[in-house]
């Protein structure tokens, strides 16, 4: 069965990666689990990795793994860590070592693929060719194919609340009820052979993710999904459900899938994944999706995302060129005029009068005291907008035709940056015009700039200028700054400041005499 998406938008999303760049000593990440004091643990083919949200600790053979292939990993009701490696084993890692129980032998040699509690307490270990085995901590029962099992590779298991156990393998899968099996097998209503993990959704179905897409069980019945929009989705190695509900589908070699209950929504490597190979997701305390790739170690998926707005129903114009916030919602300088966003979601459209200005495009945006906001359009015109209108805000300060780069409002105080100096205007008056012979390091200013404390800066291609009242303090690319031109300047929350060069950005450090 083939499903298409009806998303009304394109999206994005809030993607955090994480490779042998962050500390990862392999990018291969099998398993991501979270423990109960929030750090994330992940199983790669270099040992096991500890992450804190910085940084990240790694455990190997010197720590008693049997060797540093990991695959598994499970906390179970009583907080036991466990772990399995390549033909090792299980073993109980208590955050420093590995220790191997004896009770355990029988799986020393084997590589253990999954590991899960039942209801009941029982610990179950999902084997590659050995079938499946069950731990009630003083016997080990093993089930095989002479058990029924459709086959004795074993790749996942599920415990549905109802006391079932499902068991998926390369050849189907089997249910465990009241210990009896119920085989499955491929023919009769899965998607694909080799089934490899199972996700129950809030409406009680049941996924499975298998060699040819997914297969969902309904009340009785099997369906299919083998490909979205027309793309096969293929290998499926793993399927969950978040919080929300939404159904996530993890493709090896087309990224991830999800499934609110109306659409599909895609992600892959060109919207911001690191790899399209997806080996498990895991959802940790604060929602957060995190993504175990076969290549390019993991990623974190930080929040639902954000929408990006195509299509002239939400944005006036093809281009958005600046973004400014207050009460009212966001508002959006585009080329034909302005758009505004409520908080909502729903978007106004203001178009600037032909009368008022030649070019529409809108430069920058900011508020005045009285609550309108003050717009820079193209080719230097500044205008007034109450909400309804657009008026000539730079005739009533007589402005003429000076190229204005940038504005700033601070209270009653209007700041222009133009190509004759820093212009300040005061309660619609001009109070001065800042130029080289006031101190000014250039007259042509590209940016003017309010920081923490209140202090005007003005940015030039030479350097940049501090302003204070109607003294100047001038800093020039002489000083040991790079490139051949400024362009900005901000302020971090840390009291630093920032510049922006034609070659790359710098921090200024004053000296100390410098307040």
């Amino acid at each position: 069965m083939a499903f298409t998406g009806n998303a009304g938008f394109a999206q994005t999303f809030d993607i955090k990666k994480i490779s042998t760049n962050e500390g990862l000593p392999a990018g291969q990440i099998g398993d991501v689990i979270q423990d109960s004091s929030g750090y994330m643990w992940f199983s790669t083919y270099e040992g096991l990795v500890r992450f804190d949200g910085i940084e990240t600790q790694n455990y190997t053979v010197d720590n008693g793994f049997r060797n540093n292939l990991l695959y598994d990993l499970f906390i179970d009701s009583r907080d036991r860590f466990w772990t399995s490696v390549e033909n090792g084993g299980v073993g109980i890692f208590d955050g420093d070592s590995v220790k191997y129980l004896p009770e355990l032998a029988a799986l020393d040699s084997l590589t253990v693929l999954h590991i899960s509690e039942s209801n009941d307490g029982r610990i179950w270990f999902s084997t590659y060719g050995q079938g499946v085995f069950i731990w009630d901590d003083q016997n080990l029962i093993r089930l095989t194919e002479q058990d029924g099992l459709p086959s004795n590779y074993s790749w996942n298991i599920y415990h549905k609340e109802n006391g079932d156990t499902w068991i998926g393998t390369w050849q189907g899968m089997a249910v465990f009820n009241r210990n009896s099996l119920k085989e499955t097998p491929p023919e009769v209503g899965l998607s694909g052979k080799s089934v490899y993990n199972f996700a129950e959704d809030k409406e009680g179905k049941v996924w499975s993710s298998t060699s040819n897409g997914v297969s969902v069980y309904d009340e009785g019945v099997w369906r299919h999904i083998e490909s979205v929009d027309g793309n096969d989705l293929g290998y499926v190695y793993f399927v969950s459900v978040d919080d929300a509900g939404t159904v996530w589908i993890a493709t090896a070699g087309d990224g991830i899938y999800w499934y609110d209950g109306e659409d599909f929504t895609h992600i892959n490597k060109s919207n911001g994944l690191s790899s399209n190979y997806i080996y498990s997701l895991f959802e940790d305390n604060e929602g957060q999706t995190w993504v175990a790739t076969d290549e390019n170690g993991m990623n974190v998926i930080r929040s639902e995302g954000f929408r990006i707005f195509e299509d002239s129903e939400f944005v006036l114009g093809e281009s958005v060129n600046v973004i400014f916030e207050n009460d009212e919602g966001l508002w959006l300088g585009t080329d034909l005029g302005i758009t505004k966003f409520n908080e909502q979601g729903n978007s106004q459209h203001f178009r600037i009068p032909e009368h008022l200005v030649d070019y529409k495009e809108v430069w920058d945006i900011d508020q005045l005291p009285n609550g309108n906001l003050l717009v820079q359009s193209s080719y230097s015109r500044l205008l007034e907008f109450d909400g309804k209108d657009f008026v000539d805000y730079g005739a009533s300060l007589g402005i003429g035709n000076v190229a204005i780069q940038d504005v700033k409002v601070d209270g009653d105080n209007l700041w222009l940056a133009t190509e004759t100096g820093l212009k300040h205007y005061k309660s619609g008056d001009l109070e001065n015009t800042f130029t080289i012979n006031e101190g000014l390091v250039d007259n042509f200013v590209w940016q003017v700039y309010l920081d923490l404390s209140g202090k005007i800066w003005a940015v030039t291609d030479q350097g940049f200028s501090k302003v204070e009242g109607d003294s100047i303090s001038s800093y020039t690319m002489d000083a040991g700054i790079q490139g051949t031109g400024m362009h900005f300047i901000t302020q971090s929350p840390d009291s630093n400041y920032w510049v922006g060069t034609n070659t790359g950005f710098a921090k200024i450090i004053f000296d100390e005499q410098e307040s």
